[in-house]
């Protein structure tokens, strides 16, 4: 990466909230409810904080090679050519395990949700399409474009919140940690597998990428616990809501959360709310 691309704190913060809050928004409140029942919220809050733990160890290693990329920390830990082929290696994975399946649940949504007349193939290859061209403008171009998104999906965030809030019913979440906490740990395990550990790929850009890399610990830190946050409100609400059955049965909770607002018989259907917050974040 040259070495003049640098973007702020504040714009590694940003990205690192919406790559938090990715896809997982509308994924893991179904997996979760699942295994955890109603205690899913608790689970989340659970693989919040070791999401925390492992974002400190990244951070750690990020502090020890300052200068250095993912790849490059690679190559000087294993040398040139093992830490080439781990290299290599580790982004066949990644691509495997990462844009293969978001594209997958992109074009699944779109299809089986909203456009069920279309082909597949052609929301996927839009998609795709689009996060080509962002990459092909840098990463400064996506920084900037972070910055501005990040406000339109905090203010629908906030709305899809609110207008849910009346909907909730306090008994689909009691008797609290009825199994007990065994159920607790496979659910957050699976929160934290998803949401956290694939911040790794941001040490491709933290902290050798960033202007203050003083702050940079701090920035990524504060914008992931808001990811965070931000998806444990959710399966909350998704359970709050629905309860643990109904939940741990819809493939999108959280899409047909959004489906259960209405504001006196005027200000319903805005499911698009949730479907716009989630190409956001996907897109990240």
């Amino acid at each position: 990466m040259p070495a003049q691309i640098k973007i702020s704190a504040r714009q590694i913060m940003i990205i690192s909230a919406l790559f938090t809050v990715g896809s997982a928004i509308l994924i893991v409140p179904s997996g979760m409810a699942l295994v955890a029942k109603q205690d899913a919220w608790i689970a989340a809050l659970v693989g919040v904080g070791a999401g925390l733990l492992i974002l400190y160890m990244y951070s750690k290693l990020a502090a020890l090679y300052p200068e250095m990329t993912l790849v490059e920390m690679m190559e000087t830990l294993l040398g040139k050519w093992l830490g080439k082929t781990v290299g290599f290696l580790f982004f066949t994975l990644l691509f495997i395990n990462a844009p293969v399946p978001v594209l997958f649940y992109l074009g699944n949504f779109m299809t089986t949700q909203m456009i069920p007349e279309t082909p597949i193939l052609a929301v996927n290859i839009l998609f795709a399409l689009i996060i080509v061209f962002a990459a092909r403008l840098g990463l400064e171009v996506l920084a900037r474009s972070a910055e501005l998104l990040f406000p339109l999906f905090t203010l629908l965030y906030i709305s899809f919140v609110g207008l849910v809030v009346s909907n909730i019913k306090l008994e689909n979440v009691q008797p609290v940690l009825e199994a007990g906490v065994g159920p607790i740990w496979p659910a957050a395990l699976s929160f934290f597998s998803t949401v956290f550990i694939p911040h790794i790929i941001l040490l491709m850009i933290f902290p050798s990428s960033i202007n203050r890399s003083d702050q940079t610990r701090k920035a990524f830190f504060i914008g992931s616990l808001i990811g965070g946050l931000m998806l444990v409100v959710v399966v909350a609400l998704t359970i709050l809501v629905f309860g643990p059955d109904l939940t741990a049965r819809n493939i999108y909770p959280s899409y047909a959360l959004a489906k259960k607002i209405s504001i006196g018989n005027f200000l319903q259907r805005i499911e698009a709310i949730m479907a716009t917050m989630w190409f956001i974040s996907l897109f990240f």
